[in-house]
């Protein structure tokens, strides 16, 4: 897909959701209005394949939006998952990013380099020069505060 095609789909995918938020029901399960987004995209993509709006209009270009959309919409297939890994990344970090001024500097440092960057205990222990007992101590810490605060946001 041109990059051309590809802002046209954002735009048009955007468009529709503007008019048709205000008739989404959540169903009160978790990831409803990301499952209907989901979906929403797929339509719009079907919709660009129909209309032919695609610059280069061959018949491979048309299989490759078709294709697309059906791996898309099926909710075990790989691009779903990575949908759904995409999000819960992004609403990780932001999550991470709420809770950072709750913690003193070095406790956020040793749970960023023990956990975010997998480094071993007993070297986040040794390059901050605290006890490896601390490095666990502040991984518990804050991994429990990023808990609460993911409560029913995050599968």
């Amino acid at each position: 897909m041109q990059h051309a095609d590809a802002e046209d789909l954002v735009q048009e995918t955007l468009a529709v959701v503007a008019a048709q938020l205000k008739r989404f029901e959540h169903n009160h399960r978790l990831g409803a209005f990301r499952c209907w987004l989901r979906r929403t995209l797929v339509n719009q993509l079907r919709v660009l394949r129909r209309s032919q709006k695609v610059r280069s209009t061959t018949l491979a270009n048309s299989a490759h939006l078709l294709s697309l959309a059906e791996a898309l919409e099926d909710p075990k297939g790989s691009l779903a998952r990575i949908w759904e890994h995409d999000h819960d990344r992004y609403v990780v970090r932001k999550l991470l990013e709420r809770i950072e001024p709750d913690f003193q500097p070095s406790t956020w440092q040793a749970f960023r380099l023990a956990v975010l960057q997998g480094t071993e205990p007993e070297q986040v222990a040794a390059e901050l020069g605290i006890s490896v007992d601390s490095v666990y101590a502040a991984k518990s810490r804050v991994l429990k505060r990023l808990r609460q605060e993911a409560e029913g946001l995050l599968d």
